[in-house]
Protein backbone atom coordinates (compact mmCIF):
# COMPACT_ATOMS: atom_id res chain seq x y z
CA UNK A 1 0.00 0.00 0.00
CA UNK A 2 1.03 3.67 -0.87
CA UNK A 3 0.31 5.05 2.84
CA UNK A 4 2.00 1.99 5.01
CA UNK A 5 4.29 2.70 7.83
CA UNK A 6 7.98 1.57 8.00
CA UNK A 7 7.40 -0.42 11.22
CA UNK A 8 4.43 -2.22 9.33
CA UNK A 9 6.21 -3.08 6.33
CA UNK A 10 9.10 -4.68 9.30
CA UNK A 11 6.33 -6.72 9.90
CA UNK A 12 4.79 -8.05 7.04
CA UNK A 13 8.36 -8.75 6.06
CA UNK A 14 8.85 -10.88 9.27
CA UNK A 15 5.38 -12.61 9.47
CA UNK A 16 3.69 -12.41 6.20
CA UNK A 17 6.43 -13.05 4.09
CA UNK A 18 8.71 -15.21 6.43
CA UNK A 19 11.72 -12.75 4.85
CA UNK A 20 13.73 -12.72 8.30
CA UNK A 21 16.89 -11.23 6.34
CA UNK A 22 14.58 -8.40 4.69
CA UNK A 23 13.29 -7.63 8.20
CA UNK A 24 15.97 -7.38 9.92
CA UNK A 25 17.34 -5.17 7.65
CA UNK A 26 14.79 -2.76 7.76
CA UNK A 27 14.98 -2.98 10.99
CA UNK A 28 18.48 -2.12 11.30
CA UNK A 29 17.47 0.83 8.79
CA UNK A 30 15.03 2.21 10.96
CA UNK A 31 17.01 1.84 14.14
CA UNK A 32 20.11 3.95 12.32
CA UNK A 33 17.34 6.60 10.98
CA UNK A 34 15.83 7.03 14.33
CA UNK A 35 19.44 7.55 15.47
CA UNK A 36 19.82 10.10 13.30
CA UNK A 37 16.90 11.85 14.40
CA UNK A 38 18.10 11.98 18.11
CA UNK A 39 21.58 13.31 16.63
CA UNK A 40 19.78 15.94 15.23
CA UNK A 41 17.53 16.91 17.90
CA UNK A 42 20.10 17.18 20.45
CA UNK A 43 22.57 19.16 18.13
CA UNK A 44 19.37 21.87 17.34
CA UNK A 45 17.46 21.99 21.00
CA UNK A 46 21.26 21.29 22.95
CA UNK A 47 21.24 19.27 26.16
CA UNK A 48 21.03 22.09 28.25
CA UNK A 49 17.45 23.07 27.24
CA UNK A 50 15.94 19.16 27.79
CA UNK A 51 17.58 18.74 31.18
CA UNK A 52 15.96 22.29 32.03
CA UNK A 53 12.68 20.92 31.31
CA UNK A 54 13.20 18.48 33.69
CA UNK A 55 13.66 20.48 36.30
Amino acid sequence: PRDAMFANLVFEAIVTQLNWPLGSALSLVLLALLGVLVVIYTRYLGVDQIAKSFK
